[in-house]
């Protein structure tokens, strides 16, 4: 496609799936082994979600088609993953929830944390589409302690900010920029432009929604800048179009008209349909805002077209509406019948209530404008019949939103609480594992300060006459009474037996043969002890500790690649 079809001259042209599968096909014909066949559609899928969704849902289905001849599950998986991604591209949540599941489902079975995770993060994000906050944040929470767990700061960075969305959805705008301000930091500590970007527009967004449009301006501004940093012009013709819709809220129709025109330019280069039916669309409305009708049809006609071949068809309801108030105004009005009714069609297949009333409201102006007061009273009383209809499911929405907002706060607080606890912990087994240390090592200068003292009076005991002698053996029992006390030992063990409860009983348990000395040995040895501080501790030699360790090992069966202590560390 040309620059010219993007901008409007020409409608894209129309394929159905039959084609579209015969196009695809053509991509996977070079390669003989089914496995390559399959990656190729996979991965022809997860490029293009976005800007052709049909397409990629198509090839995800012929990857799951193949695959039901070769069934391998991680395959399976990513298939899964393309078709919720491309189902979510289109708008169909419900659907997308039921491929991610799936994936879901055989993530689980192969035992992938990471497929998980990113199943869990799809899912939230779908439950957010739906409205299900408490589902999405269930979701969404669970992913990104996973990422947090792995230190996958990306994702990490990702899942913080749809967390925000959520938050934005059940209408908690400070929390939600919180979350989304958590995501810039985190995109400032990976010093990557691109998400830096992205985190700007994020909370661009919810000071928009916020009303703060200088603020939103700004952070806007810093995105379009940074994306022009690292050359990504489609991010940059995104924040363009973003900055346009601020300056409409703003009123200021002409600033934001020369920005969704940019936009518009941009999107054509890139040939991206998606972005230039959506931008079409807003410059169409905005067309219409300010009475250049005739210049707004040709747009919303535009953005009819390619939203239809894309299969975006939830775009479709208001622009038919659109050109159906643009046909009306300029008094072309059997036409502006037919698209509302058109638009009623669109109303009633996906249960828009609002739609329906405006479109009821539209057709009893256009029967008025035509003299025909019957037809024009008909819709009137479909009009009240259905704007009261929509005013009872407003209201009910909004009571289920409280109740969504209620439970949202209820899982931030858990979380919050939960968080709290365990920092407390944290703390807690830092501050006992700092005690037991300073036991240890206060036991091992202790044994070695009395070593030294035993030797020096078994020096002085052979230099000494035989009544100095005796006296200087009685106290040398005394000394290696104290040496050889099990108090301290005692003590250790009790702080120990804190920080690692029943690691002596579960060891000697699963390893019988294990003694006494080498059990005291392998708990010293968990406390990452030197074998010098642990001869020194027991009161033996170097030499001996040595060996206890080989007879230790021998009974654990550990090869000689494998480390004792690390081997202890999870017991």
């Amino acid at each position: 496609m040309n620059a010219a079809q993007f901008s409007g001259k020409m409608p894209p042209p129309r394929v159905g799936t039959e084609a579209m599968l015969s196009m695809i096909a053509k991509r996977v014909r070079a390669f003989d082994e089914p496995t390559d066949q399959i990656c190729s559609l996979i991965a022809y899928a997860m490029d293009h979600y976005r800007s052709y969704p049909l397409y990629a849902k198509a090839a995800a289905e012929e990857a799951r088609r193949l695959l039901g001849m070769h069934g391998d599950k991680i395959l399976n998986c990513h298939a899964l993953h393309a078709s919720g991604l491309a189902a979510h591209a289109m708008g169909q949540y419900s659907e997308a929830l039921h491929f991610l599941f799936q994936m879901l489902n055989c993530a689980e079975f192969l035992g992938d944390e990471k497929l998980l995770a990113a199943a869990r993060y799809e899912i939230g994000v779908n439950y957010e589409r739906l409205r299900e906050y408490p589902r999405a944040l269930q979701y969404l929470y669970s992913a990104l302690n996973t990422y947090y767990d792995m230190e996958a700061l990306p994702e990490l960075r990702r899942t913080y900010h749809a967390v925000g969305w959520v938050l934005e959805g059940a209408e908690n705008l400070p929390r939600s920029l919180e979350f989304h301000k958590a995501g810039l930091e985190i995109s400032r500590m990976e010093d990557i432009p691109s998400a830096m970007a992205e985190s700007h527009h994020n909370i661009a967004v919810v000071l928009g929604a916020m009303l703060e449009f200088d603020q939103a301006l700004d952070h806007f501004a810093d995105c379009r800048q940074l994306r022009r940093i690292v050359g990504d012009s489609f991010g940059e013709a995104i924040a363009i179009e973003r900055i346009g819709s601020i300056h409409q809220k703003q009123g200021n129709y002409r600033e934001a008209l020369a920005y969704y025109r940019e936009a518009l330019d941009m999107f054509a280069s890139f040939e991206n349909v998606s972005m230039s039916a959506h931008t079409q669309s807003k410059i169409g409305m905005l067309l219409l805002e300010t009475g250049n009708y005739r210049e707004a049809l040709e747009h919303l006609h535009n953005a009819r077209n390619f939203a239809e071949s894309l299969g975006k068809t939830s775009m479709c309801g208001g622009l038919l509406y659109g050109i159906a108030v643009g046909y009306n105004a300029i008094g072309e009005f059997h036409r502006a019948y037919e698209y509302a009714q058109l638009a009623l069609a669109e109303a009633d297949d996906y249960n828009n209530l609002n739609l329906q009333y405006q479109s009821h409201l539209l057709c009893s102006e256009i029967w008025g404008n035509l003299g025909d007061i019957e037809s024009s009273f008909e819709h009137f009383r479909k009009f009240h019949a259905s704007k009261e209809q929509a005013y009872n499911a407003e209201k009910e929405r909004l009571m289920a939103d409280l109740q969504a907002r209620f439970e949202t706060e209820s899982l931030y607080k858990e979380k919050e609480d939960y968080r709290r606890r365990v920092e407390t912990l944290v703390e807690d087994v830092e501050h006992k594992n700092k005690e037991i240390t300073m036991l240890s090592l206060h036991l091992t200068q202790k044994n070695e300060a009395i070593g030294k003292i035993h030797k020096k009076m078994s020096k002085l005991n052979d230099e000494s006459d035989e009544s100095t002698s005796a006296e200087l053996r009685k106290i040398e029992g005394e000394v290696r009474s104290t040496l050889n006390s099990e108090h301290a030992w005692k003590m250790f063990e009790a702080r120990f037996s804190v920080i690692n409860p029943d690691f002596i009983s579960r060891l000697s348990e699963k390893y019988r043969t294990l003694t006494p000395t080498e059990l005291k040995i392998c708990a010293l040895l968990k406390m990452n002890l030197a074998n010098k501080e642990i001869a020194d501790m027991m009161c033996v030699s170097l030499h001996n500790v040595e060996m206890h360790r080989y007879r230790i090992r021998k009974k654990l069966k550990l090869s000689t690649q494998e480390n004792l202590s690390t081997f202890l560390a999870p017991l």
